[in-house]
């Protein structure tokens, strides 16, 4: 019998009181999390696209767990910032990259031990491309503190030097 049951709920040990109907009752409201979840990935790269920062935030918020809260900015982020040529996805893709730094202030292991930060990355690319370089500069130096890497030889500190010729190359 418990051969039975083990197969039917996973490898997870059940225990001899445990209630059946409890675990398929859990394991219905995971799906329903689950399916819930998958279904706001696509909500919010729609809603990023559209420039809704407001649903984005709504989105976001309603997710529990940090890491998946972590993919979601993830998604948003990068969908607004695809469509860099357009003015008002650089004005999104800021503010989503914004609530996403306060986001990660609080939740810094979220990256993983790979400490790669695609987010951050792209947010000084953000800002070099609208020549606000001390933005750039100030998101390198928090990236270095925070221990992130760009996923570069030379990481943050290797582009926080180039920005930085690239701002007094600018001003020349």
């Amino acid at each position: 019998m418990f051969k039975i049951l083990r197969k039917l709920f996973g490898k997870k040990e059940l225990e001899p009181d445990q209630d059946i109907q409890e675990i398929l009752d859990q394991q219905k409201q995971d799906r329903e999390k689950h399916d819930r979840y998958m279904e706001n990935r696509y909500l919010i790269k729609d809603a990023a696209v559209k420039g809704d920062i407001e649903a984005v935030k709504e989105m976001i918020k309603i997710e529990t767990h940090p890491v998946q809260k972590h993919e979601l900015y993830h998604l948003a982020f990068h969908a607004a910032y695809e469509e860099k040529d357009r003015p008002s996805a650089l004005i999104i893709s800021e503010q989503i990259g914004t609530l996403y730094f306060k986001f990660f202030e609080n939740n810094p292991t979220v990256v993983g031990e790979s400490r790669y930060n695609l987010i951050y990355l792209n947010m000084v690319k953000l800002y070099v491309l609208t020549k606000e370089f001390n933005k750039a500069i100030d998101a390198c130096r928090k990236a270095i503190e925070l221990d992130l890497s760009d996923g570069t030889k030379t990481g943050f500190k290797g582009r926080l030097k180039r920005i930085e010729n690239q701002k007094a190359k600018s001003a020349s």
